[in-house]
């Protein structure tokens, strides 16, 4: 996540205490707004990159641990975790975790920030959150993914309307829920045929006809 450095810090203050107000719990208990881990191997995958932001240089301004559950001991939850503090050329910056790990990069302008924005070798989904039209027109115009969403959530596209999928090493095909999808679940084939020869060997009904 890239913010305004004129805002930086307390936007991380803001964001700090939402996300230690978050309820991590069973996935099924309709108070729970954070779930468990898919496996115990993502599980691993994430505290070892929570490991390596931090031998980075990176700080944890919250989490950083597995969250205990009760009655759900030994289950994949962890806590949000935040880093704040981070270099773009960051592992923790550049690469994807796929759980509840935040990045959080300062940018001076938004010039810089789409050229950090435009750095990543991922290109999937990406937003702007501003009040100034020529700000969003440029992000609008200028970042690198597949899809872009301006002062709205970047989760939650809706399938047809608003087709899923992206380019660089987040996919090169066609979109999720997009006119051209289930043509990739189809064999391509392609017939071709001499017409010249049409006449020279005569169907069978021709041959019945003339006895």
């Amino acid at each position: 996540m890239l913010v305004a450095s004129k805002i930086y810090n307390q936007f991380l203050d803001k964001m700090k205490q939402r996300a230690e107000a978050l309820r991590v719990g069973y996935q099924l208990d309709p108070a729970s707004q954070l779930g468990p881990l898919v496996s115990a191997a993502q599980l691993a995958t994430v505290e070892r990159y929570v490991r390596l932001g931090k031998e980075e240089g990176a700080e944890v301004i919250t989490g950083g641990q597995r969250a205990q559950v009760a009655g759900l001991e030994g289950g994949f939850y962890y806590k949000p975790t935040i880093f704040a503090g981070a270099k773009n050329s960051m592992r923790i910056a550049q690469e994807e975790i796929f759980g509840p790990v935040l990045t959080v990069l300062r940018a001076p302008d938004i010039a810089t920030a789409i050229q950090i924005f435009n750095q990543s070798d991922y290109a999937l989904t990406g937003g702007i959150f501003s009040r100034s039209p020529a700000n969003i027109e440029r992000a609008r115009a200028e970042c690198e993914c597949g899809n872009f969403y301006i002062n709205r959530p970047i989760t939650g596209s809706r399938v047809d309307l608003q087709p899923y999928g992206g380019f660089k090493m987040s996919g090169l095909g066609t979109k999720a829920g997009g006119p051209d999808y289930l043509i990739q679940y189809m064999d391509a084939r392609t017939v071709t045929e001499n017409t010249l020869r049409r006449g020279f060997a005569p169907s069978a009904e021709v041959l019945e006809a003339l006895g």
